[in-house]
């Protein structure tokens, strides 16, 4: 994650207006914007805010610090 980051890279969540319950809370979706170095990329895959978005934003940084 270091290296993205000093290269100007980061992927962050952004809320769309999707909803989903988890019990009697409403959360929306969200989907990964990556941002490198103000080139954003917003995916299109939808995101319920848990364990699997964090996930998936650690996988992408792991394969992009790779690249660089």
């Amino acid at each position: 994650m270091k290296k993205c980051l000093d290269n100007g890279i980061t992927i962050y969540p952004i809320v769309i207006d999707d909803t989903y319950y988890v019990g009697k809370r409403k959360y929306n979706y969200v989907k990964i914007e990556i941002n490198n170095n103000g080139a954003k990329k917003l995916g299109n895959e939808k995101y319920k805010q848990d364990e699997t978005l964090t996930n998936k934003i650690y996988e992408l940084y792991e394969m992009l610090s790779k690249r660089i």
